[in-house]
């Protein structure tokens, strides 16, 4: 992916803010994990279980608010919204893929050995990409980049909000700390195929 003119973000205050990392899965978030994962204190990190984020998730949102305000990077598979938790300043950072790569490269991901649920669905009906697609068995593979940014996640498949793409936009511009040239074009893309 290129990286075009950066909007410009002040200076971050590690002691006052909380950085949220949103990892979009199959975009290269692992690495992005590792690297950030080296600039805060361990006991200021809170990332979320790769296998039940969303459980993590709902014990964050249970923790007393003087304990998540020490979380200074808050990480993992989420959607958008979980600085409403938080009493900290706190701005996002995420990638986004191409769409289409990113459910190819999603299909051969658990394929190769993930999600357990979707594998054995997948290998037991010999479901090809298209088959997964049309199917309808996660939304994992319509739009998930878009309805993560939107916080979206739980809708029907097939059935997007009217208001999704303006969401996008919207948190986007307010919240995401940096963005290439090119953010709104590669945000609202649609998969449908």
């Amino acid at each position: 992916m290129m990286v075009n003119h950066f909007t410009s973000t002040p200076h971050l205050d590690k002691k006052n803010h909380t950085l949220i990392f949103f990892h979009l899965p199959k975009t290269g978030g692992t690495t992005m994990h590792a690297i950030l994962r080296r600039q805060y204190r361990s006991e200021n990190i809170f990332r979320t279980n790769p296998e039940e984020h969303w459980e993590s998730l709902r014990i964050f949102r249970e923790l007393p608010d003087e304990e998540k305000s020490k979380y200074r990077l808050i990480t993992g598979h989420m959607r958008f919204g979980i600085h409403d938790d938080i009493k900290n300043p706190s701005s996002y950072i995420t990638f986004l893929r191409e769409p289409i790569q990113r459910i190819v490269s999603y299909y051969y991901y658990i394929l190769s050995y993930r999600n357990p649920y979707l594998l054995v669905h997948i290998k037991s009906k010999n479901m090809s990409l298209i088959d997964v697609l049309e199917s309808g068995i996660a939304r994992e593979f319509e739009n998930s980049q878009t309805r993560r940014i939107a916080g979206y996640v739980r809708t029907a498949y097939g059935c997007p909000p009217d208001d999704m793409f303006d969401l996008v936009i919207e948190h986007m511009e307010t919240t995401l700390l940096y963005k290439t040239q090119y953010w709104k074009q590669q945000a609202c893309q649609t998969t449908y195929i």
